[in-house]
């Protein structure tokens, strides 16, 4: 098991979105949940509501460990697109952007 594993406990992974990061994001959840890490996978974020002070409700009460998705397009669906930016860059404590992954690129050529 990884050293850098407890270090991971709120990852948000920015995407396009696509089926490559699909499947990314629930990797890393399946892979914490493996390894004893209770992980809850929310697999886009503005699918969840479109209401800021809802989400920021909902996942600080939240003691598990979180994955989740937030494609750029789909931020503007909020009600305050740069308050729900900066929300994420404080929550979260790994953030990954992913541009295109080379599963997503197979599927496209396909």
């Amino acid at each position: 098991m990884s050293k850098y594993l407890n270090k991971l406990k709120r990852i948000l992974v920015i995407t396009p979105d696509a089926i490559g990061s699909t499947y990314f994001q629930r990797s890393l959840t399946v892979y914490l949940n493996y390894h004893g890490y209770i992980t809850q996978n929310y697999h886009e974020l503005a699918n969840f509501t479109n209401i800021l002070s809802d989400l920021v409700e909902h996942l600080a009460v939240n003691s598990n460990n979180i994955v989740a998705r937030c494609s750029p397009y789909r931020s503007l669906d909020f009600d305050q697109t740069e308050n729900y930016l900066k929300f994420c860059k404080h929550f979260f404590t790994n953030i990954y952007v992913i541009e295109r992954c080379s599963f997503e690129s197979a599927l496209s050529y396909c």
